[in-house]
């Protein structure tokens, strides 16, 4: 086995390494901007109803259930009747749920019918998939938030110092 060790004999280096090592460990400024992704990805598959996602468009109503809501609420689209669980996912309603802390990001709604939508959660209770998946992210989803943390894990690192043509 080889050891090796380093040694810093540069102060203000030592502290950046220090400090980035602190930073890195706590992602509360990436939060609000992957949140904000978040929310207009919920928003665009509002908007296709279901289109954009990759398991595709949700199914549409049952006949008893859409002449019901044709007659309720006239012209709303799928999922919005009272527009109560679309507010709670893309903005900042009653119901949103937006919790942060320095590893974790909880992003939700506390809309109870909510969970019907939602495949994870109807799995898990042996329940068939959902027909109108909410979060339904695609590869290129990911991939931008992937980027927005990457983008913070930079801005960390030069808050510490690093990436300044030292």
């Amino acid at each position: 086995m080889l050891d090796m060790e380093l040694t810093i004999h540069d102060a203000e280096l030592q502290r950046a390494i220090t400090g980035l090592g602190r930073s890195i460990n706590d992602w509360r400024d990436a939060w609000p901007g992957v949140a904000e992704a978040l929310r207009g990805m919920v928003r665009e598959q509002f908007e296709s109803e279901g289109v954009r996602g990759p398991q595709g468009g949700w199914a549409p109503l049952s006949k008893a259930y859409a002449a019901r809501k044709a007659k309720e609420y006239p012209g709303k689209p799928l999922m919005r009747a009272t527009d109560r669980l679309y507010d709670s996912l893309v903005g900042d309603s009653a119901d949103a749920v937006f919790e942060v802390t320095a590893r974790t990001l909880i992003l939700g709604t506390v809309v109870p019918y909510a969970a019907f939508s939602q495949p994870a959660s109807r799995e898990a209770s042996g329940e068939k998939r959902s027909q109108r998946a909410l979060y339904d992210l695609a590869e290129v989803d990911l991939l931008r938030v992937a980027a927005l943390v990457e983008l913070a894990a930079r801005a960390t690192a030069e808050k510490a110092g690093f990436g300044r043509g030292r």
